[in-house]
């Protein structure tokens, strides 16, 4: 305890100093959630939270939204209490807004008037160059006669993003 004693009407100047050591907290936050593949398809929010028990915050960062592709992107934030002590919380991202190249082949070849007289298989191939490559399209076989037969194929990127296309096959 403090006692404070003076004479009635004089005025009295108190100063309380002390230390701050502790450093603040920083906590960082991503919206939406990364999926279980950890990447995501759209821009993604992130919030930092700062706390500091001693001195106070002096600054904590704003919200920054990440819209650009790639992968490995680190976003980093400071947390500085009114003492002059920080800390730092970063949160890496992996952004995929692009559907896999897609593209069909029939094998065999069709003739020159684009005909097959044997059942025809129809393989898809998908590259993607971020996040790679989850889900494509088995094989098909066609073996059922007749003209413009469409066969179908997607692919999916581990971010959830898709293509389709297709072929058309003649078998007589």
């Amino acid at each position: 305890s403090v006692a404070v004693r003076g004479a009635p009407g004089s005025g009295i100047t108190l100063q309380v100093s002390g230390l701050d050591e502790d450093l603040p907290t920083i906590t960082a936050t991503t919206t939406p959630l990364p999926p279980a593949t950890g990447w995501q398809q759209a821009p993604v929010t992130v919030r930092f939270r700062c706390a500091d028990r001693t001195s106070g915050i002096l600054s904590c960062p704003a919200s920054s939204t990440v819209a650009t592709a790639g992968a490995q992107q680190t976003i980093t934030g400071t947390a500085v209490d009114r003492a002059g002590n920080t800390a730092t919380q970063a949160v890496t991202l992996n952004i995929d807004t692009t559907p896999p190249d897609l593209a069909p082949s029939v094998d065999p070849a069709p003739n020159s008037r684009g005909w097959h007289k044997t059942p025809v298989t129809v393989r898809f191939a998908a590259t993607d160059s971020l996040s790679g490559v989850a889900v494509v399209t088995p094989p098909v076989t066609v073996t059922a006669e007749g003209a413009n037969r469409g066969v179908s194929g997607t692919a999916t990127d581990r971010a959830g993003n898709s293509s389709t296309v297709s072929a058309t096959v003649n078998i007589d």
